[in-house]
């Protein structure tokens, strides 16, 4: 029995972690895809002014 729930913890934790590795690569994606649409964005305010 306390096998069972021991390995019902350890499940608990890796699907706890794997949620949190997923939100960190949302996160990171996110992150990117703000970065290339304010360089996209200085480059356009940038072309213009030329």
């Amino acid at each position: 029995m306390s096998m069972w729930k021991e390995l019902l913890r350890t499940e608990a934790d890796f699907q706890r972690l794997l949620l949190t590795t997923s939100s960190l690569n949302e996160i990171v994606k996110n992150t990117k895809l703000t970065e290339s649409v304010t360089s996209i964005f200085i480059t356009e305010k940038t072309m213009y002014r030329i």
